[in-house]
């Protein structure tokens, strides 16, 4: 059976996107270790966290209306960036929707002269571990936190 493609408007969060964003982070979590409260802060302050330079917040909008994906990033320090929320609604997964973000990271990260990306997930998302690793991420360490791993990459982008 052939594959069905869909046409999605990349663009940055936009403030009527606040419910839609926080509804795509919870259900993304349903696989993924969720114990602490303050860690959705920046998820529900989305312009004052990811909304200034050296910053983005980026998502994937169906012809619907309705939002496929997010991801964001934000700066660490003058060469380093950090990629953070990377979503895909469930029934989308595996259709190239991270790639194209991840894709506009980078591109983003480069015009704004960051030398390197990190980031962190958790081994009981391994498809996302993949995911990083196909992307060209190598892992640079793990951290036990609570009742799961955080795993952290980073790529290099000179």
């Amino acid at each position: 059976m052939a594959r069905q493609t869909f046409e999605y408007t990349l663009r940055t969060y936009e403030p009527r996107d606040a419910a839609s964003v926080w509804d795509l982070h919870i259900k993304g979590l349903t696989r993924a270790p969720h114990s602490n409260p303050n860690w959705d802060d920046d998820v529900r302050n989305v312009p004052d966290v990811y909304l200034h330079p050296g910053c983005n917040f980026w998502v994937l909008e169906a012809a619907d209306g309705s939002l496929a994906a997010m991801l964001a990033v934000r700066r660490i320090d003058a060469s380093t960036a950090e990629i953070k929320r990377v979503r895909v609604r469930s029934d989308l997964r595996r259709t190239g929707l991270a790639s194209r973000l991840i894709s506009a990271a980078e591109a983003f990260c480069r015009r704004e002269r960051y030398e390197r990306i990190v980031l962190d997930t958790s081994t009981l998302q391994e498809p996302a571990q993949r995911l990083w690793e196909r992307s060209g991420y190598k892992r640079t360490g793990a951290r036990e936190v609570g009742e799961f791993t955080l795993v952290f990459y980073e790529k290099e982008l000179l």
